[in-house]
């Protein structure tokens, strides 16, 4: 991109910036002086700005190719494996032929990876076999026209057969398909070079329901999983945007958007860009003090965190979700000290009678950046331990009731031993060294202070509570309702389209799969070729949202409505 202009895309509306645009619209300080406003500095800070929102999409994209890569990787390996011929005849008519299946991955694939998971795999085919042919199949073609295709390649040749969304096929085309390839002699001869990909974007389960037992028992399937949510997401928030830090409500708001919609990674993208638009707009020099950029605090934050993370949580929480709980949940370090993680970390390391694993935390306390207040209180605490056990307590004497004992004996004995209990001095050091190292967890591991400049969305303001909820998003409205039923910037959009079709049907709760893809192609304006794309793409968001729900029918042909708006109108 050019340091010229940066362009924001808003749904159907595009924001071009350049630099005089930028200089008008921002809210520089009113005893900043000219000096600070000559042209060489105007053009260093444009610049700052532009690298600022382009960097970070090119960090994320680096950042998450891997994992697309890897998922990648392990389906071309699974396929390219040398295969098993089992030695069974494929009937008692054909007893000279042995069956080879055929080997299948079944990708659990989001909507919206579908795309990239069949670009980057027909790409990393292809660079590894230059001959390998590769027939990606729609719902409208000709079985036979795809027995032909295969049937016509040279027996060299590998071919994959991609099938893109298995919920858009019929639920007996697959099923004739193998069928066909097994019943021609000229294909069933080179099974070994046949691969073939299925693309589920609901459950994996729905394919093996789906397909006949003839099919599945003719098919070497293992199931992949294209995209890990959860990864992505934790690599997202944990991209390096030094000296800039998000705040708690924008993490916890990306967590919403990314989990709660449609896991697009381009969202959360835009949303980052906008959000160092507002913080440009608001506090132009934000980054000229590098004092103001709290490094060391930052430093030590992590630091402790991961501390936290391993020796109390045991590496069980993501880091990223772990960050976001701190920084997102008021109610936290309650809900800390109420779990039974904390519970069961106090109990081995503070409550137990060996100070092994006691010393074994403190000794790895220690390797922290801790100043040297800290050091020195907690060296007097770990001294005071050292100095209790080292004495010789005496043993709590035994409370068992003899026969000639009365009540207020008993109960007198009972109280000085727990008298003597509490006023161990090797259980009041461990005491104090507890409380000394929670609180120090309490004290480092809090939300970013308002004061910080380099906060990304930190305003506690109504206005900006709003724009976290709504502003930053680029693809939906705060109202779905109102965005998809009354608002025209929307009334083209295949989602708008799909729903206002689907609540016109003269069926009112169970609605059948073709009638509705029927009249969505009567009113959506797009090209043929993309149309059934569109459809289904539409179809899985509405799912996602929670306003349809598949069929119970076997063959899952029909649609359930699960809400109806109240502002339903008539003529939509």
């Amino acid at each position: 991109m050019s340091n010229k202009h940066v362009i924001f895309h808003r749904g159907t509306h595009k924001l071009e910036l350049d630099m005089t645009q930028l200089n008008n619209g921002l809210d520089f300080p009113e005893d900043t002086s000219k000096k600070q406003l000559n042209h060489k500095k105007q053009h260093e800070l444009f610049k700052r700005f532009v690298e600022d929102v382009t960097k970070f999409e090119e960090k994320v994209n680096e950042s998450t190719r891997p994992y697309y890569q890897e998922s990648t990787n392990r389906i071309i390996d699974f396929l390219r494996a040398p295969k098993n011929t089992q030695n069974a005849p494929i009937s008692v008519f054909m007893q000279n032929d042995d069956l080879t299946t055929i080997r299948t991955a079944l990708v659990q694939c989001n909507f919206t990876d579908i795309s990239r998971f069949i670009g980057d795999f027909s790409r990393k085919l292809k660079n590894l076999d230059r001959e390998e042919e590769e027939n990606e199949e729609e719902e409208n073609d000709a079985i036979h026209t795809v027995i032909d295709r295969i049937s016509n390649l040279p027996s060299s040749i590998g071919c994959a057969l991609i099938v893109q969304q298995f919920e858009s096929l019929r639920s007996q085309t697959l099923d004739s398909i193998i069928s066909l390839i097994y019943s021609n002699p000229s294909i069933r001869k080179r099974i070994h070079n046949i691969y073939l990909i299925v693309c589920v974007s609901t459950s994996c389960t729905f394919f093996t329901t789906t397909c006949s037992i003839d099919t599945l028992n003719l098919l070497d399937i293992q199931q992949f999983q294209f995209a890990r949510l959860d990864e992505i997401f934790e690599n997202i928030i944990t991209t390096n945007i030094k000296p800039a830090i998000f705040s708690g409500k924008f993490l916890d708001y990306l967590r919403t958007r990314f989990f709660s919609c449609d896991y697009s990674v381009s969202s959360l993208i835009k949303a980052v860009q906008f959000a160092f638009l507002q913080k440009y707009v608001s506090d132009p020099f934000w980054r000229e003090d590098d004092c103001e950029m709290h490094t060391e605090e930052l430093e030590n934050y992590f630091e402790m965190l991961n501390f936290f993370r391993k020796e109390v949580l045991r590496n069980e929480t993501e880091k990223g979700k772990l960050h976001i709980e701190i920084q997102a949940n008021e109610q936290f370090w309650k809900n800390i000290e109420e779990s039974m993680e904390f519970r069961q970390w106090k109990q081995f390391i503070f409550d137990a009678k060996s100070n092994e694993s006691l010393e074994m935390v403190l000794d790895n306390l220690r390797q922290l950046n801790l100043d040297e207040g800290t050091f020195k209180n907690l060296e007097r605490l770990v001294k005071n331990l050292e100095s209790s056990s080292s004495e010789d307590v005496s043993p709590t004497k035994s409370t068992t009731p003899s026969k000639t004992m009365k009540f207020s004996e008993l109960r007198k004995k009972n109280q000085e031993a727990l008298q003597a209990k509490q006023n161990n001095p090797v259980r009041n050091a461990k005491t104090a060294i507890f409380n000394f190292v929670f609180d120090l967890f309490k004290k480092t591991l809090q939300p970013y202070p308002s004061t910080w400049r380099n906060v990304i969305g930190l305003e506690n303001s109504s206005q900006n509570d709003l724009f976290c909820r709504v502003g930053l998003d680029a693809n939906d409205e705060f109202d779905i309702e109102n965005a998809l039923l009354e608002n025209v910037t929307y009334k083209n959009e295949a989602i708008s389209v799909a729903w206002r079709t689907l609540l016109t049907h003269k069926n009112f709760k169970c609605v059948p799969l073709f009638d509705w893809a029927n009249d969505f192609v009567k009113k959506y304006k797009s090209d043929s070729k993309t149309r059934k794309e569109a459809f289904f793409g539409a179809a899985g968001q509405l799912e996602h949202i929670g306003l349809i729900r598949g069929g119970a029918d076997k063959k899952n042909t029909t649609i359930n409505v699960l809400y109806h708006p109240i502002s339903h109108i008539a003529h939509i």
